[in-house]
């Protein structure tokens, strides 16, 4: 079981999970027992300290506060990620989702799963916002990680007799899978222990919010060391240079930029201001 460790915060996003109602713009179902709609009353200042994040987004099933649902000067973007569970990347629609704010608070049915909370999220949406939407697939920039022509420099994890991976630390004693993730901002410290390209990939595909993908074909796990920067702009021979040139230095490995199909929501049309509670 993946297990990652966080030694500084960053932004990350949720798994995508297929759900039904992905790109319904109605669905019948559970609601929420009272909700309200505003306009934030988050001052300008607070929201621009937060970088563009909520000042609180709290509540819901799986929670410490499982009945009530809190957001304060957050986004329809970061509402509609969490209803249909897709990540930024996935959604298509005018550039106020990602600049309006609002504050929601809403009481959660008591027994409610985490599936019934998105779809009554995608209610709240579709009544107060008047919200149509609909899926595509659409090429989207992401990136690739491959073989290289060069031998990888990846150290395979030793695993038990009964096939579960576990690794072996440099004292002998076994070590549990975990990715310990240091750093912040641009700059980050991976410190892997029986991890698969594919655990690594989804890692930088939350920190760089755009599709990345293994195609190494590489099954295994490893323990590696990876220290780079998701900043494009970072010169080759940086210090923490971008994510690509240390993948390829550090892993033997290589990180493609490239066109990726991947399920998209479309906003077809959602007011700008939320109908009266």
């Amino acid at each position: 079981m993946l297990r990652i460790l966080y030694t500084a915060t960053f932004t990350a996003f949720p798994f995508i999970l297929a759900i039904p109602g992905f790109g319904q713009t109605e669905i019948a179902g559970p609601r929420f027992e009272a909700a309200s709609v505003k306009r934030s009353a988050a001052l300008a200042s607070d929201l621009s300290a937060r970088g563009g994040r909520p000042l609180v987004m709290k509540g819901g099933p799986g929670t410490s506060s499982p009945g009530q649902l809190h957001y304060v000067g957050v986004t329809l973007t970061s509402v509609i990620d969490i209803a249909y569970e897709i990540k930024p990347y996935q959604l298509s629609g005018p550039d106020w989702l990602n600049a309006d704010r609002f504050d929601v608070e809403a009481r959660v049915p008591e027994g409610a799963s985490r599936a019934d909370f998105a779809r009554m999220l995608q209610n709240l949406l579709a009544e107060r916002f008047h919200a149509e939407t609909h899926v595509e697939k659409r090429d989207v920039q992401g990136y690739r990680i491959a073989l290289s022509k060069a031998t990888n420099k990846l150290t395979p994890s030793k695993e038990r007799a009964n096939g579960q991976q576990a690794a072996v630390g440099t004292n002998g004693s076994e070590a549990k899978p975990i990715m310990r993730v240091g750093g912040g901002g641009n700059n980050f410290h991976v410190t892997a222990t029986a991890q698969s390209i594919k655990a690594l990939a989804k890692l930088l595909e939350d920190q760089m919010q755009m599709p990345v993908v293994d195609a190494t074909g590489l099954d295994g796990t490893y323990d590696f060391v990876l220290a780079y920067s998701i900043d494009e702009t970072a010169s080759f021979d940086a210090t923490v240079p971008f994510v690509g040139t240390a993948v390829e230095r550090q892993l033997g490995l290589r990180f493609q930029r490239a066109k990726l199909p991947t399920k998209q929501l479309v906003i077809d049309r959602i007011d700008r201001q939320p109908s009266a509670n």
